[in-house]
């Protein structure tokens, strides 16, 4: 991490605060409690780093845990408690806690003076398997009493959020066999628990596609890092065992989110911060004898392609040539635009934010206008007005309604988790 030594201090109160989240820690230095200090929702929360000892297979049951099965020998992970504390610093823009776990084990649990969440920072690696025994490692976050009764959220593929339920499907009766394995489910973006009296959520956003849970109440559980010594016997034809130059396992270094609030609010938190994981800036370097000042004089440093900012629940998703002729024949053979905006929202997951919205294409990009626009299918194969949907009667003898066009000139209305496509001309 960066850390500025003129700005940067270090104390010895085991707390940590900026202008949305404070976090305290006990002497020790382990995590004990998160306060959201716009809503004042606190509560005592603990962290741990686990791992599951992988299952190898044998005579009367082949089946390993491998690249493609998650199979613990136990359902009970092993505790990797902390070990070192590395205090606290302190710094105008962020204060930072280091915690050493193990010797391939340590967070640094961050928050920062402006952003609203706690920022949790982990390396795992290598991961040790000298005793010949796979280990699949993940964290818990657990708030005593939340009271969530093994119900549980994670998203479909960033966008909308799903219930999940401990040992149980909604279509069909489950038998559960893998108690572990069997109540994991893919978690892109987040993974959130709400507590039994409706007063708080406890949200945990990725920044990478992980596998997640809530075995216990209170519990958020996140798979970090595997490293086996079997096959799974599922095609790849080796263990998960994947090393660097140096012959050791691999050293993985990702970040968790932490989102504090009620679960009415919650999702204008989590829906920008998981936009702003997703799209985060790349940096770049180069050497350079001017001062930064003199660098801001000299060149361009702030840029933006929009005229006017989109709504805050729109998201623009594709501004992309055409390779060939679109869909829409283009006037003097220019080639068109494809222009995909999204809402971002699901129906009632916030009272003003889940609303339809409506704004003008013709004047919201800087580098051109927009002169003419039709709207595509998803696609973006065909023109909307020539897609022909199947039609059927349903038990109350009525049929489908066709989904209305979201394009009426260049104003554009979306509904929740509407995505609309664009083949637009411009005149740079």
């Amino acid at each position: 991490s960066l850390r500025f030594k003129p700005d940067t201090e270090k104390v010895s109160a085991n707390v940590i605060q900026g202008k949305y989240y404070s976090v305290a820690f006990d002497e020790s230095g382990n995590l004990q409690s998160i306060t959201n200090l716009t809503t004042g929702l606190t509560y005592p929360i603990s962290q741990n780093f686990l791992y599951y000892k992988a299952f190898p297979g044998n005579k009367s049951d082949s089946q390993a845990s491998g690249a493609y099965i998650f199979r613990p020998a136990d359902n009970t992970p092993v505790s990797v408690p902390l070990t070192t504390w590395n205090g606290i610093y302190r710094g105008s823009v962020v204060q930072e806690a280091y915690q050493q776990f193990s010797s391939w084990a340590s967070q640094v649990v961050r928050v920062y003076a402006d952003k609203p969440y706690v920022e949790v920072q982990w390396t795992i690696g290598p991961i040790p398997t000298d005793d010949n025994v796979g280990k699949e490692v993940v964290t818990r976050y657990n708030i005593p009493g939340f009271g969530n009764k093994g119900v549980f959220f994670t998203d479909a593929n960033g966008r909308e959020i799903l219930q999940r339920q401990l040992n149980y499907r909604p279509t069909w009766n489950l038998n559960q066999t893998e108690p572990v394995g069997g109540n994991y489910f893919p978690v892109n973006a987040l993974i959130a628990i709400k507590s039994g009296d409706a007063k708080a959520q406890l949200s945990v956003l990725v920044d990478r596609s992980q596998g997640g849970t809530s075995l216990n109440d209170g519990d958020v559980e996140i798979m970090l890092h595997r490293r086996l010594t079997q096959d799974d016997g599922r095609g790849v034809g080796e263990p998960l065992n994947e090393t660097g130059p140096d012959g050791k396992g691999l050293i993985i270094r990702g970040t968790h989110y932490l989102v504090l609030d009620a679960p009415a609010t919650a999702a204008r938190v989590y829906r920008t911060v998981a936009q702003e994981v997703l799209l985060t800036p790349q940096l770049s370097f180069s050497n350079s004898n001017i001062l930064p000042g003199q660098y801001v004089k000299n060149f361009v440093t702030v840029y933006t392609g929009l005229r006017s900012a989109l709504p805050p629940n729109v998201h623009l998703l594709t501004l992309d040539q055409f390779r060939h002729t679109g869909p829409v024949p283009s006037p003097g053979g220019t080639a068109p635009y494809i222009i995909r905006l999204e809402h971002f929202y699901e129906a009632d997951e916030d009272s003003d934010l889940s609303r339809p919205v409506t704004f003008d294409i013709q004047n919201l990009f800087a580098p051109f206008t927009v002169t003419d626009v039709h709207e595509l299918t998803l696609g973006a194969n065909l023109p909307i007005e020539e897609l022909q949907r199947l039609s059927w009667k349903t038990q109350d003898g009525s049929t489908p309604v066709k989904q209305k066009k979201a394009l009426i000139g260049t104003t554009i209305t979306l509904g929740p988790m509407q995505i609309v496509t664009l083949q637009a001309n411009i005149n740079l």
